[in-house]
C-alpha cells in the first residue's frame, strides 16, 4: 500500500465515485462558455454591407463614398411637403416650424443633418436641415417645408420621386 502518494495506476474509481463525469460535465461546460464568447464576439465583428439596396423599406441606399472623407450616403425615396396646419407650432427637435425656411422631416435621420434633397422629376435641388420626425404615411420618406418643396418644383404635385444626399451629420455612422 502507498501512503502518501499518487496511485500510478490512476484515480481509483471507487475512492472518487463520479469524479470521471463530473471532470466531463466540466469540459462540456467549458466548451459552451467558449462557444458563447466565440458567437458574442463574432457578432459584435459583423459588418453589414451597406451598399446593396434595403428591400425592407421604400428608402434605400444607392452609393457610399470613401471613408477617409466625412460618409455621404445617398438615397432614393418619396418627399412629400407640409406647412400651413404646422406653421408656429414646435417640431420634435423643440425648433418652431416656419414653413418659408428650408427644413425637413424624417423618421430616422439626426436632428440639424443637413440633406440635399433633388427633385427626380425635373433635376431641382436644394438643401435643408432636419429639425422634425416624419413622415407618417406609408411609402414616404421625407416631408419638407413649404419653402423647399416651392424651390423643388413639387407644390402642385404634392409627392415626388427624390434623391438625398447627406451632406452632414455628427451621428451618423
Amino acid at each position: 500500500m502507498l501512503i502518501g502518494r499518487a496511485n500510478p495506476f490512476g484515480p481509483n474509481p471507487s475512492a472518487n465515485p463520479g469524479g470521471v463525469e463530473r471532470s466531463k460535465e466540466k469540459m462540456k461546460t467549458r466548451i459552451v462558455i467558449l462557444l458563447m464568447v466565440f458567437l458574442a464576439v463574432s457578432g459584435c465583428l459583423f459588418l453589414q454591407d451597406i451598399t446593396k439596396p434595403d428591400t425592407t423599406t421604400a428608402f434605400s441606399i444607392i452609393k457610399v463614398e470613401s471613408l477617409h472623407k466625412p460618409v455621404t450616403m445617398v438615397f432614393k425615396g418619396m418627399a412629400s411637403w407640409y406647412g400651413p396646419g404646422f406653421h408656429g407650432k414646435k417640431t420634435a427637435n423643440g425648433e418652431i416650424f416656419n414653413q418659408y425656411e428650408l427644413t425637413a422631416a424624417h423618421k430616422t435621420l439626426p436632428y440639424n443633418t443637413t440633406i440635399r434633397v433633388t427633385n427626380l422629376l425635373n433635376n431641382r435641388s436644394v438643401v435643408v436641415k432636419i429639425n422634425d420626425r416624419g413622415p407618417f404615411v406609408k411609402g414616404r420618406d421625407l416631408d419638407l417645408s413649404k419653402e423647399a418643396a416651392r424651390k423643388l418644383g413639387m407644390i402642385e404635385k404634392g409627392v415626388v420621386p427624390v434623391k438625398i444626399e447627406i451632406l452632414n451629420s455628427k451621428h451618423m455612422p
